[in-house]
């Protein structure tokens, strides 16, 4: 098991989030990859899941989607937390992917759409959204490595996206609401805490 995800679950913080189904990413025919989708929906039915504020390091606010929109490709922003017309919007969930050890897809709670990268782009600056998880051209893009910067801890830490390597960032290190938030090259020119997020327990809950 690596150290971030051994990190996590040794906080408690991934407890009932991840449903086993690496079989069904192994499975030899599409007959038993829906037997076992059918199987991880019906337990995932009825668990409940740990809901986190994503607080940036420099400015304390939050990982919001825009005007609580559950609409495909929504911007993603840092707001105020639990601010005016904030709420699930605020609200995101760790999932484990089979086959990718080191990552998880980071959903939100009010509209059940991932963290996604617009366009899979590789860029500095590219935009950050959600979007349908693993909806068309959705793959890698969704999928973030929590990378610790303090040893024997998770947090504070960074999101790393696999198919890039740059890192959720606040624009600008913007103090303000509402300030975008995109990839940016970890650790490049103007860049620091901006970068840096902790997770806020708010809500254990089936949705």
């Amino acid at each position: 098991m690596n150290r971030t995800r051994s990190a996590l679950l040794a906080a408690g913080l991934l407890a009932g989030v991840i449903a086993a189904s690496g079989a069904a990413a192994t499975s030899a025919s599409a007959a038993q990859s829906t037997q076992n989708a059918q199987s991880t929906q019906s337990a995932q039915s009825t668990q409940n899941f740990q809901w986190f504020q994503i607080v940036a390091e420099h400015s304390g606010m939050c990982l919001d989607v825009a005007g609580a929109s559950t609409a495909h490709a929504a911007d993603v922003i840092q707001g105020t937390c639990g601010g005016p017309g904030a709420g699930r919007n605020q609200h995101w969930r760790l999932e484990g992917v089979p086959g990718f050890a080191r990552h998880v897809r980071v959903i939100a709670r009010h509209s059940g759409k991932c963290l996604d990268v617009a366009h899979v782009s590789a860029a500095h600056g590219a935009n950050v959204l959600q979007a349908f998880c693993g909806g068309p051209g959705a793959a890698a893009n969704q999928l973030w490595e929590m990378r610790s910067l303090r040893s024997g801890t998770l947090q504070p830490f960074r999101f790393v996206a696999l198919h890039s390597g740059k890192c959720l960032d606040v624009k600008h290190a913007s103090l303000a609401h509402a300030a975008d938030v995109i990839q940016g090259t970890c650790g490049g020119l103007g860049s620091g805490a901006n970068q840096v997020w902790r997770l806020r327990l708010v809500a254990v809950a089936k949705s």
